[in-house]
């Protein structure tokens, strides 16, 4: 019984020898193509009023360690939307608006706007 459970025990060994994986294969990729950014709102600079939805304003910076950026977008989503009504890009930051990673943005509710 003791030879048998040794036998047991080395063949156990063995199996699990043949059954590791690869800790060097990669499982999770880097996603480098897309937009890494931190969104930070100015809570001096930022208010919602709307009674005057057009002198409303917000202001953040956007932060970025992603050098390949073709564009990034804002869109807009309204929440008690119908169907019909689609989501609006509000806001456009191109490469050049990124200095240091960091791009400073200033947008006026009610019109559109690209940097």
């Amino acid at each position: 019984m003791k030879s048998l459970h040794k036998f047991f025990l080395l063949s156990m060994l063995v199996f699990s020898l043949f059954a590791c994986e690869d800790e060097d294969a990669i499982r999770i990729p880097e996603f480098l193509e897309g937009a890494n950014m931190r969104i930070v709102i100015d809570q001096a600079k930022s208010s919602l009023r709307v009674s005057s939805i057009g002198n409303s304003t917000i202001e953040f910076d956007a932060y970025s360690i992603n050098t390949n950026l073709q564009k990034v977008e804002f869109i807009g989503d309204y929440v008690n939307k119908t169907d019909t009504v689609e989501n609006e890009v509000l806001y456009t930051l191109l490469p050049a608006a990124f200095v240091g990673g960091k791009a400073r943005c200033d947008y006026r509710c009610g019109c559109r706007k690209g940097i």
